[in-house]
């Protein structure tokens, strides 16, 4: 797991306190989580609610379920139309259904909740889907009869599978997961609207019998012992999360047939013993390379890192490795460094006859690691612990012979050997010189020709362990046959037995291969078979329950058997249930190294599958890219966050080859362009051979004259002084001196808005890189994790980040002016009546209305505060202003409309509409002689944090300027002569101020100068020419002024590409309303929203403010609002013609630092 618990990061703590984590389930991996429930709950009535962030798309995918045939199936899945199904049928009973909505957003979290009430008479009642707070409608796939579906009966369960007949695997992650038995819940229960978005909430209900909350947390902190399980990969990698450095590690591989693998910190890493064979110490690299911070780093070797095959490993923390060996004689103070007693070297004289020439202690976990070299004649050995060891395991290093054992259930006079099946037993030769431990030393026996504790010059390693009450306990009980419980004062986390009266094994049991305390996995210390199962224990909160009946090697009556147990002192782990119930996981092909601090309090940004060419695949979380190209293409792939302009950003990329491809920044919507060597992108390039250049604009700036193999990228982006830096394994790489922290060297950005991206090179060879954005510096298990955080201590990075310098996720971006976009823009939907109409809803009094007839044809009408809400006018038509009487009034919370009158175009009886509002607000009026802003006098409402206003002036056939009040320059201008036919004239950025669009028609965009007097407008004013259309003497006219404001609304441009994954829109929020029109082609101009078009289903209701006619709705003009923009889903002219350029304007519901997944 993430070691944020331990660095101060404490994961992320969402609503109401609640801390989270998620869990990253891989599809390719086929990872999930099982159990097996004792007894059924209720099969009738249950409720699951969970945090989910999507991978891949467009696949079968279960989120949670259990499946015994085709008939009988429990499943909650993303289905391969990207909608949601539950289909949980016990034959004929139960309900098969699906969400009309589409889950397609990857960049953030859904909240979802499933309630399911079998006893519901009518089917379509039977299962309701919530998503982010919402009841969704749902379509019936099968009839089914009233009672208990499948799901919750004591069959086998996974939480990313299937269950039982495995497959459809889930791909992304889950946080904050709850199944409630026995209670049909809503989503009211586990989450609440909080200025404007969803959020989660403590549950503070019940969970019933088979009930369950998933918070995927996992402890590192842990003391004294830990266990961990991986899976192998075959290429060397580090095992990370113990939450100490470990001095004595065991591996087993669990899967085939393999020697127990012994490594502890006095010998090093890469001196072997093996438990179940007598030989003598062994050097092997290939098995174990290192002891590490939080765990330990194994090579390529087959009996510790088979690629695919799983394993586990027991660690134990002594006092920390020594770093000399000792030279002086037996009761000697110990040459500095040798023994280290809890961390501290020994300063004083040493206990024992035969002097340690090492020695390592934990006294307050009871442990210590001892080496010595035999002198052939009866003595005594410093343990270094404070209290008499009650195990000691020795076994000599130089040598092949046994692994004595003394416990302290059996007399002194007795060993037992770990390497054999056999009982206790008597030497000729006293092992142990019949002489008790007592709290300075242990004793040894003289050789007499054996080489097991003491052979003159032979070197031996010995561990020591006593009883910690709380922690550890070393005793025995006796075999009755039947069932029966052994106390121990905790809950054991492992525990090893052993009959002492016969020939049995060496049993190894532990929660960490058996989560759900019901100890089926059994390997022996005595053998290199691989894990069998059957039941033989059960942990419980006080010891253990004996549970194998008349198992001759655990339960064997009037038997006895030793064990050792140590307690689990992790306070959390991924797969545990928190709740009373203990109904914990078993997790399969999942780690510790899966619980990320990506979750719904603290998203973070990961790359992006619907922002890049189709040649890059994604796996892990979405953190992984990987290609294999055609030589001359170049391809690209954006992340799901830009940086914030205000903000320190820093992230780190590992090549997974050497072979061409870069990383870097670039402008938004770079993925749509052909190369990374073109302007807009600032890259670090590998290129073939692993050469390594930095590309800026197209050009090379530095050649690092270096090879790159699997080093780390970090990329710093300083975007308030427009520079990133780049580095290789924490060194700055540039002409000299490269400091972020100083803004010193650097190269430049030429882009004012960009975010990271992995570009491909010009190859044909496989190309691939794992991102880390701070959520996971293993880089999917690749690397030991991380010790560095970021300036915010939110992120863990292979590499110290720059002073002030932040992870990229929505904790580090900006705190929006506007937190919920509904206060300033919104749209409402009503039925007219041809009566008096009060429409409310708005949530404002709105400055500026333009509605339109959804059933009808007819004009669309715009209305606002300055002109009067009697003076209409029509985006559709060029006529002048008239007066109409519609609209009655502009009310606190929406407006009020009159009965119908001869347009009928805003309240006709029965008809459907839709009225976008603004908020402008502020009176302004500017007497440019006065002020010296502008040239003509000019008025109106502005609402300046919403970067809107209306401004009305009088032209005077002269190039002039007109104050428009805001406080940045406008970035789309809509201009209507109010007093005579003209068109719509309008300004946009992209399109420049040499040309203009008209609102009320197709065609293309216009050359002119006349119109903005070839002039882009400025933070105070926007400019006119000689047109009539923007600027008639004595003539009025009405503008309405927009301008970007972060995280709340953007004036932006796209260019087509003809395909139904269409071009992604960055936004930097999940928009709540679209305009958009083709500028370089005759067109018409097109409007959505999220109230006419309130989820994802692949068509999108729209309508043309250049024409009258009603409302369509169909695949034509097909894209999906999301968290972070837009997504294109058509082929269609109007709104994406390949090579074709597109302007836009969009307003947000949220921004994305709050936005749920869409």
């Amino acid at each position: 797991m993430s070691n944020l618990f331990s660095s101060g990061g404490a994961g992320n703590v969402g609503a109401s306190g609640i801390t989270q984590q998620s869990l990253k389930f891989n599809d390719n991996d086929s990872q999930y989580l099982a159990r097996t429930p004792a007894s059924a709950g209720n099969r009738q009535t249950w409720t699951w609610s969970a945090w989910v962030k999507r991978g891949n798309l467009g696949s079968t995918q279960v989120l949670f379920g259990t499946q015994a045939d085709g008939s009988n199936i429990g499943h909650i899945s993303f289905e391969s139309d990207d909608t949601l199904k539950v289909n949980n049928k016990a034959s004929t009973t139960g309900d098969e259904a699906k969400t009309d909505m589409v889950f397609r957003d990857c960049s953030a979290w859904y909240h979802i909740v499933i309630a399911f009430d079998g006893a519901q008479s009518t089917q379509a009642d039977r299962t309701t889907f919530y998503v982010n707070g919402v009841q969704q409608s749902r379509t019936t796939v099968s009839s089914k009869s009233s009672g208990n579906g499948y799901l919750n009966l004591a069959a086998e369960h996974a939480v990313g599978s299937r269950g039982q007949i495995l497959g459809n695997y889930f791909d992304g992650y889950l946080a904050d997961i709850h199944f409630i038995d026995g209670q049909a819940l809503d989503a009211s229960s586990f989450g609440e609207t909080v200025d404007g978005y969803w959020k989660a909430k403590d549950y503070a209900g019940t969970y019933g019998t088979n009930g369950f909350h998933l918070t995927f947390q996992d402890d590192v902190v842990s003391e004294g012992f830990n266990a961990v399980a991986y899976s192998g990969t075959g290429v060397a990698q580090s095992i990370s999360g113990l939450g100490f450095a470990p001095d004595f590690v065991w591996v087993k591989e669990r899967t085939n047939t393999s020697s127990h693998i012994l490594s502890n910190s006095l010998s090093g890493a890469t001196k072997l013993l093996s438990s179940n064979s007598t030989d003598t110490e062994q050097t092997d690299a290939n098995k174990f390379s290192s002891f590490d911070a939080d765990g330990f780093s194994v090579g390529t070797s087959g009996a510790v890192n088979a690629s695919g095959d799983t394993y586990i490993g027991w660690c134990w923390k002594a006092g920390g490795a020594p770093t000399a060996t000792n030279s002086a004689g037996a009761g000697a103070t110990p040459t500095a460094g040798s023994v280290k007693i809890d961390g501290s070297n020994l300063g004083s004289a040493l206990a024992g006859s035969i002097p340690a020439t090492k020695l390592s202690a934990n006294t307050s976990k009871g442990f210590s690691i001892v080496q010595y070299t035999g002198n052939g004649t009866n003595g005594t050995i410093a343990h270094g612990l404070s209290s008499a060891p009650t195990w000691i395991i020795v076994k000599n290093r130089d040598t092949a012979d046994n692994w004595p054992v003394w416990h302290s259930g059996i007399d002194i006079t007795k060993y037992i050997k770990l390497n054999a099946n056999s009982a206790a037993s008597t030497p000729t030769n006293a092992r142990w010189n019949d002489t008790a431990p007592t709290s300075t030393v242990f004793s040894v026996g003289d050789s007499s020709g054996d080489r097991e504790v003491n052979k003159n010059n032979e070197k031996y390693i010995a561990f020591c362990w006593t009883d910690i009450s709380g922690y550890s306990k070393f005793g025995s009980y006796s075999g009755t046959g039947s069932n029966h419980s052994v106390a121990l004062g905790f809950r054991p986390a492992f525990v090893m037995l052993k009959r002492t009266d016969s020939t049995f094994g060496w049993v190894m049991l532990d929660n960490t291969r058996d989560p759900d305390n019901i100890m089926n996995s059994r390997l022996d210390a005595n053998s290199n078979g691989d894990e069998s199962s059957g039941e033989r224990l059960r942990f419980t909160s006080t010891g253990f329950d004996v549970t194998a009946g008349t198992d001759a090697a655990i339960n064997n009556s009037g038997s006895t058997y030793l064990y050792m147990a140590f307690a689990d002192t992790r306070e959390a782990a991924f797969f545990k249930d928190v709740t009373t119930n203990g109904n914990h996981f078993t997790p399969v092909n999942l780690d510790y190294r899966d619980s990320l601090p990506d979750s719904p309090a603290n998203n973070f940004a990961v790359m992006n599958p619907l922002d890049k060419d189709p040649t890059w695949t994604l796996s892990e979380g979405n953190l992984k890219v990987s290609l294999l190209g055609v030589a001359g293409d170049d391809e690209n792939i954006a992340s799901t966050m830009a940086i914030p302009n205000s903000k320190l950003i820093y992230f780190e990329a590992k090549p997974n080859n050497s072979l061409y491809g870069a990383v870097g920044i670039a402008k938004l919507g770079f993925a749509e362009l052909s190369a990374f060597s073109v302007s807009g992108a600032t890259v670090l390039y590998l290129g073939g051979g692993g050469n390594a250049k930095i590309y800026v604009d197209g050009s090379i700036l530095f050649d690092t004259g270096a090879t790159w193999s699997l080093d780390i990228i970090g990329v710093a982006v300083d975007m308030s002084n427009s520079k990133v830096w780049f580095s290789k394994n924490g060194t700055y790489l540039g002409s000299g001196t490269q400091d972020p922290e100083t803004n010193t060297g650097g190269f430049s950005i030429s882009s004012d808005e960009v975010m990271p991206y992995g570009f491909k090179g010009n190859s044909n060879v496989t190309q691939s890189f794992t991102f880390n954005f701070g959520q996971d510096s293993t880089f999917a298990g690749a690397k030991p994790m991380g010790a560095f955080t970021d300036d915010s201590e939110l992120g863990t990075f292979q590499y110290q980040p720059p002073v002030g310098f932040k992870s990229l996720c929505s904790a580090n971006l900006p705190e929006p002016t506007i937190v919920d976009g509904s206060e300033y823009f919104n749209t409402v939907l009503y039925t007219g009546n041809n009566n008096s109409l009060a429409v409310s809803g708005v949530g404002f009094q709105p400055d500026f209305i333009w509605a339109k007839s959804r059933s009808g044809s007819r004009d669309h009408i715009l209305v606002d505060e300055v002109r009067g809400a009697t003076k209409m006018l029509s985006s559709n038509l060029t006529a002048a202003e008239v007066t109409g009487t519609d609209f009655a009034s502009f009310d606190s919370d929406g407006f009020s409309l009159n009965a119908k009158d001869t347009t009928g175009g805003l309240n006709s009886s029965g008809d459907t509409y839709v009225a976008w509002n603004w908020l402008a607000g502020t009176a302004f009026s500017n007497d440019a002689s006065a002020t010296g802003v502008g040239t003509i006098d000019s008025s109106g409402q502005v609402n300046t944090t919403a970067g809107f206003s209306i401004v009305s002036y009088v032209g005077s056939s002269s190039n002039q300027t007109v104050a428009h009040g805001l406080s940045s320059a406008p970035e789309m201008i809509l201009v209507k002569e109010r007093t005579s036919t003209s068109g719509w004239f309008v300004y946009t950025s992209p399109t420049g101020a040499g040309k203009y669009l008209g609102l009320h028609s197709t065609t293309a965009e216009s050359s002119s100068t006349a119109s903005w007097n070839n002039t882009a407008p400025t933070s105070s004013v926007f400019s006119v020419g000689t047109s009539g259309g923007t600027n008639q003497s004595s003539q009025d006219y009405i503008a309405y002024c927009f301008h970007s404001v972060a995280g709340y609304s953007k004036v932006g441009s796209y260019t087509g590409n003809g395909s139904t994954d269409g071009p992604f829109l960055y936004m930097g929020f999940e928009p709540s309303f679209f305009l958009a029109k083709r500028s370089n082609g005759v067109e018409s101009w097109f409007m959505i929203d999220n109230k006419r078009h309130p989820f994802n289903d692949g068509n999108i209701p729209r309508l043309r403010p250049n024409q009258s006619g009603a409302e369509a709705e169909d695949a034509s003009i097909a894209g999906d609002f999301l968290s972070n923009g837009f997504k294109i889903r058509a082929t269609q002219n109007m709104i994406n013609t390949s090579g074709a350029e597109y302007i836009y304007l969009a307003f947000a519901e949220t921004p994305q630092k709050f936005a749920n997944a869409r």
